[in-house]
């Protein structure tokens, strides 16, 4: 969600946002591990989502560009 507040589409008080967060962090909460595609990534995750729930391992997979 972070992304659709630095482009602009969405407010940071926005109930919307807040709704999206609440459905991420439930997903999170019921994760027995994350799969992320970027090391950036994985780091926010732990930050965030997991940030109460350190055991929960973040498996970063990296995609390749053309």
């Amino acid at each position: 969600m972070v992304e659709q507040v630095d482009v602009g589409r969405l407010g940071e008080a926005s109930p919307l946002l807040r709704v999206l967060q609440a459905i991420d962090q439930w997903i999170a909460d019921q994760a027995g591990a994350v799969i992320a595609i970027t090391e950036g990534g994985g780091e926010l995750i732990r930050r965030t989502l997991l940030s109460s729930r350190p055991e929960i391992p973040v498996l970063v997979v990296p995609t390749t560009s053309v």
